[in-house]
């Protein structure tokens, strides 16, 4: 060893001093050790955990676990959190894998695991919906869908893709209406429909042909707080909105 050696032999038995370094080895068996100081270019040190007291503003069940999205901190909001198939209450927020990623050995992505899926052009998330065989994302700038393979959703196998920008500002404008969710963007209420043969998706608006005029007029900051609700008697969805024209 030299003397600006960074190593440590750790070892004991046979004890040779060389200099002021003190070496200790074994014969069978040397552990070597090697000190490493890690900094960034700016703050001299590595930046820290993404960390924040926010939590997650929508949370959704679909294909056997749980899902969690809206958290809008520390650049955040584009993450959509999954976790590991659920057979115990402990498992509920672990979105993350059940191998070790750096371990030499067992290190695999099973499809049973948890992880976070990032949308970079997602804006912020309004609702998670189960839909059929997707999870539906809402966001302010579009929707989106999640989706497995054959054999449904795996953290193995699956598919994102845009099915609207027509997104929406207001979560409790979303209804269920027999499974059909609609709810209120931008330039009218949409309707997203399934095609069970084609296995496919679309939106449609329901104000076009009918209220279009009237829907523009209501100030959007009117309908970013507008909530409605499903009559299953009469088959009828209702939304309130305040027409105040209090800035308040």
């Amino acid at each position: 060893a030299d003397a600006d050696s960074n190593y440590n032999y750790a070892a004991a038995g046979l004890r040779h001093d060389i200099s002021s370094h003190n070496i200790e080895c074994r014969i069978h068996e040397i552990t070597v050790t090697e000190r490493i100081t890690v900094t960034s270019n700016t703050s001299g040190s590595l930046p820290g955990a993404d960390l924040t007291s926010e939590r997650p503003t929508c949370v959704e069940f679909f294909a056997g676990r749980v899902w969690y999205s809206g958290v809008q901190a520390n650049n955040l909001g584009n993450n959509i959190y999954f976790s590991q198939i659920i057979e115990n209450e402990r498992q509920y927020g672990r979105c993350y894998q059940k191998y070790d990623p750096t371990s030499d050995t067992s290190f695999d992505l099973l499809p049973t695991d948890g992880g976070v899926i990032k949308i970079p052009e997602m804006g912020r998330v309004v609702r998670l919906f189960n839909y059929q065989t997707s999870l539906i994302v809402c966001a302010s700038n579009g929707v989106w869908l999640i989706r497995g393979g054959q054999g449904g959703f795996t953290a193995t196998d699956f598919l994102v893709q845009r099915l609207t920008s027509n997104g929406s500002q207001s979560a409790l404008s979303f209804v269920d209406v027999e499974g059909f969710p609609i709810w209120w963007g931008e330039d009218g209420i949409f309707l997203l429909e399934y095609n069970p043969q084609y296995d496919s998706f679309s939106v449609k608006s329901l104000t076009d042909d009918t209220i279009r005029s009237f829907y523009k007029e209501i100030p959007t900051n009117r309908r970013k707080f507008a909530k409605g609700t499903y009559d299953y008697i009469d088959n009828i969805v209702y939304w309130i909105f305040s027409d105040n024209t209090s800035t308040n």
